[in-house]
C-alpha cells in the first residue's frame, strides 16, 4: 500500500508541475518581461517569484515568448485530469486498505 501511495504522490507532483507550467506560460503570454524585476509584493514585502526552470523552450529560463495558448490549454487540462486521476487512485488504495483491515479484524474476532 505504501508503494502505491508513493506512486500516487509522485503523480500528483507531476500533475501539479504541469498545471503550474501551463498557468505560468499563459500568465506571461503577450508580456514583454525583458528588463523587468522578477519580484512580487506579498503583504507589502517584495519577494522573488518562483521561476520555472524548464529544460525546453527558447528563453533563458525555458519559457518561450512564442506561447501557443491552445497547447497551454491542453497542457493545463491534462494536468488537471492527471491530478484528479491520482486523487481517485489514492482514494481507491485507502479504501482497499480500510477494507483489508476490517476483514482481518472480523476474521480475528471469529477465531
Amino acid at each position: 500500500m505504501k508503494i502505491a501511495l508513493n506512486q500516487n504522490l509522485q503523480g500528483l507532483n507531476r500533475a501539479k508541475s504541469q498545471v503550474n507550467l501551463a498557468s505560468s506560460r499563459i500568465a506571461r503570454w503577450g508580456l514583454n518581461t525583458e528588463g523587468v524585476n522578477d519580484t512580487v509584493a506579498i503583504d507589502g514585502a517584495e519577494r522573488p517569484r518562483n521561476v520555472l526552470n524548464q529544460k525546453w523552450g527558447k528563453g533563458p529560463d525555458g519559457l518561450s515568448p512564442d506561447v501557443n495558448l491552445s497547447e497551454e490549454a491542453i497542457r493545463f487540462k491534462s494536468g488537471e485530469w492527471a491530478f484528479k486521476a491520482n486523487i481517485a487512485a489514492t482514494r481507491s488504495v485507502l479504501d482497499m486498505e480500510r477494507e483489508a483491515i476490517e476483514r482481518l479484524d472480523a476474521q480475528t474476532k471469529d477465531d
